[in-house]
């Protein structure tokens, strides 16, 4: 998953450096070491923040891990911001 990750950012002139930010679901806490192992060896030195979260399930049940992730563009960050309005 996450070289597919990488492959997007590249195919957006980016690499791995401009990766600011994930957010990880995971559907059992034993996937956890698997996780870790897999982002350190695709990611190295880079260290985006991240959030990881063991859920109980994803939209579908085939569906074991889940990434978002957040690049900046040169030098000028981007966020995304989610509001929940009545």
């Amino acid at each position: 998953m996450l070289k597919k990750i990488s492959s997007v950012i590249a195919e957006n002139d980016l690499d791995l450096s401009n990766l600011v930010n994930m957010n990880v679901y995971i559907t059992d806490s034993s996937y956890l070491a698997d996780v870790r192992a897999t982002f350190t060896e695709i990611l190295g030195e880079i260290k985006p923040t991240m959030t990881l979260v063991v859920v109980s399930e994803l939209i579908n049940y085939q569906f074991k891990v889940e990434i978002d992730v957040f690049c900046t563009l040169g030098t000028e960050h981007i966020f995304h911001e989610s509001r929940l309005t009545n």
